[in-house]
């Protein structure tokens, strides 16, 4: 499996959990360099503490930092305006 990962902040310590993790399936997710793209807009955002991309499975999992919130409307923007669509998301 493809596996790609990122963290929002460079660290030189280890990050304590992320209080949610968000799974968002997106279509037309299909290499690295639209990879590359929806993790440069999560990234941006400072809730996001990391983003893991599969694109195996075409899922995209974003770990939001403790206390921090994306609504399903601000996940399928963001998606959006990397210019792929949310098939699914759900919360753990």
């Amino acid at each position: 499996a493809t596996m790609l990962r990122s963290t929002a902040a460079s660290t030189l310590w280890p990050l304590p959990a992320a209080a949610e993790d968000v799974r968002v399936w997106v279509r037309g997710l299909v290499c690295g360099f639209c990879a590359q793209g929806i993790e440069q807009k999560f990234s941006s955002h400072p809730e996001v503490q990391k983003i893991e991309i599969s694109l195996d499975s075409k899922l995209v999992t974003i770990g939001l930092r403790e206390g921090q919130r994306l609504t399903d409307k601000e996940i399928d923007s963001i998606v959006v305006a990397s210019g792929f669509s949310v098939e699914r998301i759900e919360r753990r």
